[in-house]
């Protein structure tokens, strides 16, 4: 563990290369994605198969001088009345679902993507704020408190609630700090 607290990065990464990781990394998008080509080579290979589900094997017959004739088989279903009109359509519909499930997964992908980098701005700001602004004013208000004190101004209570106030200042510092390396491996 290290001894110091880490402090916010100089930084953040652009949108366009967040959609871009976010959208190439993505497992449920990869998967969906792979799914989408499945289903349209499945597509493709029901429209070829306007002769049916081809069967290839060997058979072995007696020749009619009495040797054996050993060859190849292939027996396919010869479609009269049902040419695979229906196997093509459900795998169409199959296909256009698939695509719309990856859009929606998209869509949903660069939401969250927008949501969680917004987040980390938010929470940056917030932590920028007690650092630059915050911290300080509460130990300069400590300071000019002790300074009172000293000259008999002010009693121990105020400079007590001073420092408490400039302790509790910089235990939301670290509590912000903490809430944006959340969102930041939120967002990685």
């Amino acid at each position: 563990i290290r001894e110091e607290l880490q402090e916010i990065q100089i930084s953040e990464p652009s949108l366009e290369e967040l959609l871009s990781s976010g959208m190439s990394k993505r497992l449920d998008l990869l998967i969906a994605r792979k799914n989408v080509e499945a289903l349209n080579h499945a597509l493709s290979l029901n429209r070829l198969g306007v002769l049916g589900h081809p069967e290839v094997g060997i058979s072995t017959e007696k020749d009619v001088a009495g040797g054996r004739v050993t060859g190849p088989t292939v027996r396919t279903e010869v479609p009269i009345y049902d040419l695979g009109r229906t196997e093509v359509s459900r795998a169409g519909a199959q296909l256009k679902e698939a695509e719309f499930k990856l859009k929606a997964l998209e869509n949903d992908v660069r939401s969250e993507i927008k949501q969680k980098r917004d987040r980390l701005f938010a929470v940056r700001s917030l932590a920028e704020e007690y650092k630059d602004s915050v911290i300080p004013v509460r130990e300069k208000i400590t300071e000019e408190t002790q300074k009172h004190y000293n000259y008999m101004l002010l009693g121990n209570y105020d400079l007590i609630r001073a420092k408490q106030n400039e302790i509790l200042a910089g235990k939301e510092y670290i509590d912000s700090l903490k809430e944006y390396w959340i969102a930041r491996s939120d967002l990685e």
